[in-house]
């Protein structure tokens, strides 16, 4: 290994969605895969140190389960550790929750593969919102350490081209 401390790295990469109104991209599983050869090939992380989750693995409920078990509940990994959260597909603004607080009244969330499809009881799966991120970062770095990388390369398609972009 190349780095001075251990990398824990979770990849996430979608190109296609199960809702066939989101419409695909091309380039997000290339990234992932370059990514990972990245860190295993350049910086030498062990395969078992990075998680994985392509098109239909990166569900909603897998994804947030994932950053879970690859960093919260991850024992291997020491405080001040290097952590890496990668994403790359779709991300979106939309308007914010009832009660939320948020600039123009819109948050920013990143899009599962699994996005607005019903889940078990009917009701659709929403997006990920930064907020979740930000309270998932925020307590991985109060018990592993603020050694955190979140990547994102910009493959965003705007869900909604005719809404002005902040």
């Amino acid at each position: 290994m190349i780095a001075d401390k251990p990398i824990f790295a979770l990849v996430i990469a979608i190109d296609t969605y199960k809702n066939k109104s989101i419409p695909s991209l091309e380039g997000c599983g290339l990234d992932g895969a370059d990514f990972v050869h990245f860190l295993t090939n350049t910086l030498r992380v062990p395969e078992s140190r990075i998680i994985q989750l392509n098109n239909e693995q990166a569900t909603r409920s897998a994804i947030l389960a994932a950053f879970q078990c690859a960093f919260i509940e991850n024992d291997k990994i020491e405080h001040g550790d290097a952590m890496v959260f990668f994403y790359a597909g779709h991300g979106d603004r939309v308007k914010a929750p009832v009660g939320w607080t948020a600039n123009d009244d819109m948050i920013e969330m990143i899009c599962p593969f699994d996005l607005e499809t019903p889940d078990d009881n009917g009701v659709p799966i929403p997006g990920i919102p930064d907020r979740t991120f930000d309270s998932l970062m925020r307590y991985l770095a109060s018990v592993k350490g603020d050694n955190i990388v979140r990547a994102s390369p910009d493959h965003s398609v705007d869900r909604q081209p005719d809404r002005p972009r902040a």
